[in-house]
């Protein structure tokens, strides 16, 4: 729906005051401190199908592994800003389909978001939980996330206190590049794209500790 097909009186036309427009501003991929939020807020699961990032779906024949991206919620073909407030974590699928659209609210967005993606082919995310036998817990679908090895959270224990990856290659007594090594595979383990993600899962998932005001920083 573009902004010339919005009621006279409808709240987007007094937000924004024109419809799509482009050559202004820049779009960015959002902070990395937005994202830790976004995740933690969000548990690494689509905002629009609440499936989490990295299911194995089926669309006719095909398997298609969910990817993360990240969607202006009020797309930026409208507003040409990258407020902190206006990212959400959505799978591939989800943004492709929601495009420029602009909603009121999330409801409203899956609405109209999840009957295109299962017109196209894709299994209603209903089917995704049922088949894989997950669960919901208050509308979010959790994936069990595999344990790292104790010498990989022992690295991601340090890391979370903020030091530098040679005063954990120092505390453990091994080099920089394997201290490195042990914090990707950990990420890699647990399904995260970075080592700031793999903390945050780490954390999550209670295989680490919240580190203690005062800790080394």
């Amino acid at each position: 729906m573009t902004l010339n097909e919005l009621p006279a009186d409808d709240w987007r036309r007094a937000v924004y005051g024109r419809s799509q427009v482009g050559g202004i501003g820049i779009r960015r991929r959002p902070r990395a401190v937005d994202r830790e939020r976004i995740i933690s807020q969000q548990g690494y699961i689509c905002l629009y199908c609440e499936l989490p990032i990295g299911t194995k779906i089926w669309r006719g024949r095909r398997e298609v592994m969910l990817v993360a991206q990240w969607d202006h919620f009020v797309p930026y073909a409208y507003s040409q800003l990258n407020l902190s407030s206006n990212w959400v974590l959505a799978c591939h699928v989800c943004n492709g389909i929601k495009t420029a659209r602009m909603f009121n609210d999330v409801e409203s967005a899956r609405q109209v978001i999840l009957p295109e993606r299962i017109g196209k082919g894709y299994e209603s995310p209903d089917g995704v939980l049922h088949r894989l036998g997950l669960e919901r817990q208050q509308g979010i679908a959790l994936l069990p996330v595999a344990r790292p090895t104790d010498r990989q959270l022992e690295a991601l224990q340090l890391l979370a206190t903020g030091i530098p990856l040679t005063h954990i290659a120092s505390k453990m007594e091994i080099g920089p590049p394997r201290v490195a090594a042990l914090l990707d595979a950990a990420a890699r383990r647990m399904g995260a794209t970075s080592r700031s993600e793999a903390v945050a899962t780490a954390l999550r998932n209670g295989f680490i500790s919240t580190p203690a005001t005062g800790d080394e920083s």
